[in-house]
């Protein structure tokens, strides 16, 4: 995996971190006689990947064998490039986010959050001849609204920067902080509630990380 990546962070209607990295990350899994070993590396210089291979071939060598490891045996060949990988640009993204904070601003609220735009290249292969490649773009916004003691939730994920969508997530963030006379104080205990989707979101996500695998159903921790 090979991603370029442009981060801005914001607090209260400020900019408050932007950066911008390239990253890579390697993961080598070698199988030999029914055991498997797998190494990561975040850097594609020769020397680390001979390395990577190493510590992979180490490990097979003293783990357990397992009767599903393997590889399949028809090679795939898949390859995906977005047809446009024109995402904004840092200075795009600025004036932007300045145009959140001004309507935010006339709402009578303060807006944090933060700002991303990735494009990502994923490679798969294999020693049976297997090659797949996608590569896509990325906009990741989250915005928080803050008004008085209340707050406002909206968030935006897509492959393009769409203006009208992200708008209305904005006017979402603001009017649900504009519920503060609205909001009533509970006692502490059990009460039944509603998700928000990006909650239900990001606990299928964690599950689907840590316990939809298929070695998790093979070794009976998951269904």
């Amino acid at each position: 995996i090979v991603s370029e990546s442009d981060f801005i962070r914001l607090a209260r209607s400020a900019i408050i971190q932007s950066q911008a990295d390239e990253t890579a990350r390697v993961s080598v899994r070698v199988i030999s006689r029914k055991r498997t070993g797998v190494a990561v590396t975040s850097s594609l210089a020769g020397e680390a990947l001979e390395r990577a291979l190493e510590e992979a071939l180490s490990i097979a060598s003293v783990v357990p064998p397992r009767d599903e490891a393997g590889l399949p045996e028809e090679p795939h060949h898949r390859t995906h490039y977005a047809e446009d990988l024109d995402i904004p640009s840092s200075r795009d993204k600025f004036k932007q986010v300045a145009t959140w904070f001004a309507i935010a601003a006339g709402a009578g609220c303060r807006l944090s959050g933060s700002y991303e735009t990735s494009i990502q290249a994923l490679i798969v292969a294999n020693s049976r001849g297997t090659l797949c490649v996608q590569v896509a773009p990325r906009v990741s916004i989250q915005l928080i609204a803050e008004r008085g003691e209340a707050t406002g939730y909206g968030s935006y994920l897509a492959a393009r920067y769409a203006s009208d969508l992200v708008a209305a997530q904005l006017e979402r963030a603001i009017g649900k902080a504009s519920w503060e006379e609205k909001a009533l104080r509970i006692e502490p205990g059990e009460y039944a509630v509603i998700l928000e989707p990006e909650a239900v979101a990001e606990f299928l996500d964690v599950m689907s990380l840590f316990s939809f695998g298929g070695r998790h159903v093979l070794e009976g921790r998951s269904f």
